[in-house]
């Protein structure tokens, strides 16, 4: 059995200032997105000065003391590419975009709300949780799946597919809001929408009427949160999704199904996490 492969690495670096993080709109047709500056390694260049020089090359930073926080990796086409994932809260310099795309500080909370890389949601968990240690994409019956790595060596299972798919639902249909932010309901003016709420159309609820949806303030399409609602009065129970919602919008919602003892809600929120 050969113990040699061939192997491309490139890198990507988390940098940190506070709660802010350096983002980069990257116009590449094969991974375009929001994420992190970096790139690829030359051949007889360190990994650490390789860092450097992508992320001084993209943003106009100078970063010091780079730390490996974790990887990235798949195999394809007889070749293994590797990913090497990097975080550092020290640099100086001023920010400036490059032709490989506009970069800024954003705020990392608000990472989610923002049209990510392919998998880009998934992999900050290896920037931020120390547990983890690779992102390792596998073929299976010909699709593509990952598993999270943590460092004791067992696998951390976080199917994305099932947020993949509703993100897919959402894109497919069109977004009706006819209970507005402020309108009451049509035939119980007491209960008020303090954030919009419609349905997709062209999609089928378990009531047989539309997947209902909170829309939020943010600009985000992507469904944020669901929240999972059980009606005593009409004895039946609903999956409602949260698409652009603030952590305030969030709250507004979760009490909304939770104002009776006939109508009860759990919110379960989208990780980036």
């Amino acid at each position: 059995m050969a113990r040699t492969e061939t192997v491309e690495f490139t890198n990507m670096c988390m940098i940190c200032d506070g709660s802010r993080v350096v983002v980069i709109d990257r116009k590449k047709r094969d991974w375009p997105g929001i994420t992190f500056p970096g790139g690829h390694i030359e051949p007889g260049e360190s990994f650490t000065d390789a860092v450097i020089r992508e992320v001084q090359e993209e943003t106009g930073l100078h970063i010091r003391s780079p730390q490996l926080c974790g990887i990235k990796d798949w195999c394809e086409n007889q070749c293994r590419f590797v990913v090497l994932l990097y975080k550092t809260t020290c640099f100086d310099g001023e920010l400036h975009s490059s032709s490989e795309g506009r970069v800024w500080w954003e705020d990392i909370a608000n990472l989610p709300n923002l049209k990510l890389s392919l998998d880009m949601r998934d992999m900050l968990r290896v920037f931020k949780e120390e547990n983890l240690s690779e992102f390792f994409y596998y073929q299976e019956s010909s699709a593509w799946k990952y598993v999270l790595k943590q460092q004791n060596g067992e696998d951390m299972k976080y199917d994305h597919d099932f947020w993949s798919a509703i993100d897919t639902l959402v894109s497919s249909g069109k977004i009706v809001i006819d209970r507005p932010k402020g309108s009451t309901h049509p035939r119980f003016p007491h209960i008020r929408y303090d954030v919009d709420y419609g349905y997709i159309e062209n999609t089928t609820s378990m009531d047989g009427d539309g997947i209902d949806v909170w829309k939020g303030s943010l600009s985000s399409v992507n469904v944020n949160a669901i929240i999972c609602t059980v009606d005593l009065l009409k004895r039946d129970s609903e999956i409602k999704l949260l698409i652009g919602c603030t952590e305030d919008e969030m709250k507004t919602v979760c009490d909304f199904h939770n104002d009776s003892e006939l109508m009860k809600g759990i919110l379960i929120r989208r990780e980036v996490e």
